[in-house]
């Protein structure tokens, strides 16, 4: 009895360790109960079946939740916790025909959810609808750069990944460069497998160093491995190290000011039209595939996209990418003021260039 209770203790354990964040962790441990539940066994007898056993338990427990009407993503979502249990304790099992048991049953939420982007108006009063720094940051991150949430987290994004974006003359473009998706210990590497640039628009970029200021004026100390976005800290007790802003955090500070800004959104079932963050996504693509000066391939690339052989082999530097994505800069702009400049700057460049 005490031998596996002890088992059981170290394939928990396991999973815990494999899962950075403290709320993912509580998700998958209620799929991974309600798994143990349906098949009525305990995490230690999970581990030590058979992998036929194994297989079959989880076969039926798809089957079960598809019967129950539940949509294939949402079994999808039920079954990762389950998955990572397992992998983690290093039990095989057949993935593929495991999914491959999950009906698409795709339906009219399916297909609005995320197809609306914001407007720039709407954007606006996003940031006109909140005085908080950090969520004026986050919104005008996601509108520039039109990434997945995942972006702030995987890795989690770190003073190290941020950069001033020079142009080919060495001087200030005013925009900043970010890379994402990249664990190499210095922040970026132009090797890095699944490393990939975004760029702040200047006044994304104001947006930034004014919440980063507020964090220095609280007593926080930056250094390269401080993240980018931080939980808040008490006044004057900035210098203890803060934690990183988890992605129910980011997810949170939007949906406050998407309602605030009292932005308009269509339900169906449980999904909207112009989704908390696919609508800063939707946007950003919608800009660069309208612009017909805009490089498709490095399009795709900003938009972190993989499609065909392009997607796979092409591997633009930075500034390549910045130079297609400074044409969609004064479309990316919201702010009145902010977009007079843009225009005053090109038209002085184009006056130098005759």
């Amino acid at each position: 009895m005490q031998k596996g209770k002890e088992v059981e203790f170290q394939a928990l354990r396991r999973f815990r360790n494999g899962i950075e964040e403290e709320k993912t962790y509580l998700d998958y441990k209620k799929q991974l109960d309600r798994f143990c539940s349906h098949a009525n066994l305990s995490y230690d007898e999970i581990i030590k079946l058979r992998t036929d056993e194994l297989q079959n338990h989880l076969e039926d427990w798809v089957m079960s939740l598809s019967e129950q009407g539940l949509k294939g993503a949402t079994t999808k979502k039920m079954l990762a916790g389950v998955m990572k249990f397992l992998d983690m304790n290093r039990r095989l099992y057949h993935k593929k025909a495991l999914l491959g048991l999950v009906r698409e049953n795709r339906n009219k939420s399916d297909e609005i959810s995320g197809s609306v982007p914001y407007t720039s108006a709407e954007i606006k009063r996003m940031l006109g609808g909140t005085k908080k720094l950090r969520t004026k940051a986050i919104i005008h991150f996601f509108k520039d750069s039109g990434a997945r949430p995942q972006v702030i987290t995987d890795p989690i994004l770190r003073m190290k990944h941020l950069i001033v974006q020079y142009d080919e003359n060495g001087k200030d473009t005013g925009c900043y460069a970010i890379r994402v998706y990249d664990n190499s210990p210095d922040g970026f590497s132009e090797n890095s497998k699944a490393g990939q640039w975004i760029f702040l628009t200047p006044e994304g970029r104001k947006a930034l160093d004014a919440y980063l200021n507020s964090r220095k004026l609280n007593g926080e100390v930056l250094d390269k491995e401080t993240p980018l976005f931080a939980t808040y800290s008490k006044v004057g007790t900035g210098r203890v190290k803060n934690r990183h802003l988890a992605l129910h955090g980011v997810y949170d500070a939007l949906e406050l000011a998407i309602k605030s800004a009292g932005i308009e959104r269509t339900k169906i079932d449980e999904r909207y039209d112009k989704a908390i963050f696919y609508g800063f996504r939707k946007r950003f693509n919608t800009i660069l595939k309208l612009d017909g000066a805009i490089n498709s391939n490095i399009a795709e690339k900003l938009m972190h996209h993989k499609k065909g052989l392009d997607g796979v082999y092409l591997k633009p530097t930075k500034d390549e990418c910045f130079a297609e994505f400074k044409k969609a800069i004064l479309e990316l702009t919201v702010d009145d003021s902010e977009r007079d400049k843009i225009k005053i700057r090109k038209l002085e460049s184009e006056k130098s260039e005759l």
